[in-house]
Order: structure tokens, then sequence, then C-alpha cells
């Protein structure tokens, strides 16, 4: 359910994607990454696909949201809360979105913000579209 209201938007309640709290995307990121592992479900992978475009337009903001990724979002401190929360979304991938994933998070952080990324935006190409 979490996965059709992030696309359809209505789990934004109006709110500009892009203003949403590092907070609240960390704990829909840690909802959808723990439901996938649980339920295996494409629809998670097309919901992260799409709430990582819409929420993150900056590295700083991508690195608050990873700290994030928890049940409460609250903050966890450490490059390897960052990277252990890297590595859950990366598990979730197949081989090539892995490697889109990986080259959208080397240019979002080369980049000063994501409308100075030369490629499209897209984390990632997601295997299946939620209706």
């Amino acid at each position: 359910m979490l996965s059709q209201r992030i696309v359809n938007e209505s789990v934004f309640s109006g709110v500009p994607s892009d203003q949403l709290l590092p907070e609240v995307v960390g704990m829909m990121l840690n909802t959808l990454v723990e439901d996938f592992f649980m339920h295996g479900e494409e629809a998670q992978e097309t919901a992260i696909c799409y709430l990582l475009k819409k929420t993150t337009y900056s590295w700083r903001k991508f690195e608050e949201i990873l700290s994030r990724m928890n049940d409460f979002g609250s903050k966890e401190v450490g490059y390897e809360k960052l990277f252990a929360n890297l590595k859950r979304i990366n598990t979730v991938l197949d081989g090539e979105q892995q490697r889109e994933f990986n080259g959208w998070v080397y240019r979002l952080a080369k980049a000063k913000k994501q409308s100075e990324i030369l490629i499209p935006s897209m984390p990632f190409t997601p295997k299946t579209e939620i209706s």
C-alpha cells in the first residue's frame, strides 16, 4: 500500500516532494526495503526509485535520508550506518540496477544539485511500474 501511495503521491499530503523531511523519507525507505525482503514484491523497488527521484536533490539531502533510514527516522551517526543503509538499498536491486544506482549516487555526490547531473535523474530503472 505504501508503494502505491508513493507513486500516486498521496503519501506526500500536498507537500512538495523535494520538501519532505529526511526523517520521513528515511522511514519510508526503511519500510520499503524491509517489506521487499519479507515479500519480494517489485512494487517496492519502483517506489524506492520514485521516492529517491522525487525527494533527493543534493548529496547532503541523500546523506541525511540514509542516516535516518530506520523505524523512527532518528539520525544515526557514522559512515558505517550510511554505508549499511546504502547497501540495504543496493541489495534490493539486481546487477544492472545496482550499476545504475551506484552511478547515480556517484553523480549526486559530484554535483552541487541534482539538476546538474548530466543524464536523467532516475536512480535506476525499475523492473515494473505501479498501476
